[in-house]
């Protein structure tokens, strides 16, 4: 049925939405930028520091975490769309390639996903894999003790179908791909995780 023109990646920490992502990019071209990278870029500025520096190496992404934690949540409470339409402005620039946004991790990003008729993708990984990811990625943190207001919305987004973030990078496209069509051909709607549970 051909490649989904826009994929939303959805899924806890670890979970694999930007090893996804990555293998999207290079195997597909997909254009690749997700809310993280937009707000690391304006802590960037902020902080006069290079272009690209905080995402070039998870210790340093994870010195800089809380601080991109509060700078999302800080812009977020001032307006609850900033991240979206500073992602919409981006994207719109390239309108032509397809694209994937590796951090679909609140209610209103699935929504501008659904308007954009975008393909929710949960990125679903075993718990101890996710927890051996973060103790390499973010020394001393686990899920458990996440208090994010991203983490604590991200499993009730609502999504299209599942991937193993486990997956080999080679096989995602095509396994991602297939699930995606089978999805198309079904006419199932989206999943919608029972909110009583979480």
């Amino acid at each position: 049925m051909g490649v989904p023109h826009e994929i939303w990646l959805n899924g806890p920490i670890c979970a694999g939405k930007d090893y996804v992502a990555a293998a999207l990019a290079k195997s597909h071209g997909y254009w690749y930028l997700g809310v993280g990278q937009l707000i690391a870029g304006e802590l960037e500025q902020q902080y006069g520091l290079a272009e690209g520096y905080i995402y070039s190496a998870p210790e340093i992404k994870d010195r800089y975490r809380t601080a991109l934690q509060n700078w999302g949540n800080k812009r977020r409470a001032e307006n609850p769309d900033y991240w979206l339409k500073a992602w919409t402005v981006a994207r719109d620039k390239v309108p032509n390639c397809p694209a994937v946004q590796p951090s679909c991790r609140f209610i209103r990003e699935a929504e501008l996903a659904a308007i954009r008729n975008a393909i929710i993708v949960r990125i679903v990984t075993p718990a101890e894999v996710r927890e051996r990811r973060i103790a390499k990625c973010y020394p001393g943190h686990t899920a458990a003790n996440d208090t994010n207001d991203a983490e604590s919305e991200v499993l009730r987004v609502p999504y299209h179908v599942e991937l193993s973030g486990t997956l080999p990078a080679i096989d995602i496209p095509g396994t991602l791909f297939a699930v995606i069509d089978a999805w198309r051909a079904s006419n199932r709607p989206l999943i919608t995780p029972n909110w009583s549970t979480i």
